[in-house]
């Protein structure tokens, strides 16, 4: 499943999204995270706080992430599986793209969620 250029430019303007996963035995967890990059058929999702979360995709890899414009009142919901790397080039990239921004608040990057999906669908209400 590839991204459009129409969607890559949704989900990069995306300023979070929120990412489901469940645990080994199918219990449901959602969170607000932080959207690195997409192309192709990969979105990379930055890990600054997640605990339960990256538990979550070592354990099972299927998630669910789903984009939010409100100016447009659309969403993009993309279903794929997970790698999770805190360390490599992608790792490295991410962190320092996103260094900067995030040190205003105190936070870094511990690690990087790449999603190649599988499926994906846009929403638009009204």
């Amino acid at each position: 499943m590839e991204l459009t250029k129409k969607q890559i430019n949704f989900i990069m303007g995306a300023k979070f999204c929120v990412l489901a996963t469940s645990d080994k035995n199918g219990n449901p967890r959602a969170c607000v995270v932080l959207p690195a990059g997409a192309n192709g058929n990969k979105v990379v999702i930055a890990d600054v706080q997640m605990g339960k979360t990256r538990e979550n995709i070592l354990a099972n890899k299927n998630v669910f992430v789903s984009f939010y414009d409100n100016e447009i009142n659309g969403c993009i919901k993309c279903e794929g599986t997970a790698t999770y790397a805190n360390k490599g080039e992608l790792f490295e990239t991410v962190k320092n793209d996103l260094a900067e921004e995030l040190a205003k608040d105190g936070l870094v990057v511990k690690g990087v969620v790449e999603v190649t999906i599988s499926s994906v669908s846009e929403h638009k209400e009204g």
